[in-house]
């Protein structure tokens, strides 16, 4: 049943998956945290450098729900899929996560996050199909 209403709302979003196993950096978790001053929440991401080149800067994508399942309330964000990019740098086999202030005032679940462009040290680009 959960799989179905997955499928069903990345068909409604234009959300497509195909590219994920190609790319060169592992989301491991992604998910609303309380923000430290406000009652707000914001996201955080934890993501591996599966590739053998060093990473110089990622942008990545997600979907937020609220508990209704409907979309998520974020500052920047079109139908509850938000984003962010960093250029913090990460090595082959690192693991790192991030913050990305967004002030969700209802974000629940991240129902789906991955990576659309990555920039590797050597100046090369990894794009999501």
């Amino acid at each position: 049943m959960e799989q179905e209403k997955v499928r069903r709302l990345k068909n409604e979003l234009g959300i497509d998956t195909t590219g994920d196993s190609e790319s060169p950096l592992m989301i491991l978790n992604a998910k609303f945290i309380p923000d430290e001053y406000t009652n707000r929440r914001n996201v955080r991401v934890k993501y591996k450098n599966i590739s053998g080149k060093k990473i110089v800067a990622i942008k990545i994508k997600w979907t937020g729900r609220n508990a209704f399942g409907e979309p998520a309330s974020m500052r920047n964000s079109i139908n509850g899929i938000g984003g962010g990019m960093t250029d913090d740098p990460i090595n082959p086999g690192a693991t790192e996560s991030k913050v990305w202030d967004v002030w969700s005032t209802d974000g629940k679940n991240i129902i789906h996050c991955w990576a659309y462009e990555v920039v590797f040290a050597d100046g090369t680009k990894w794009h999501h199909k």
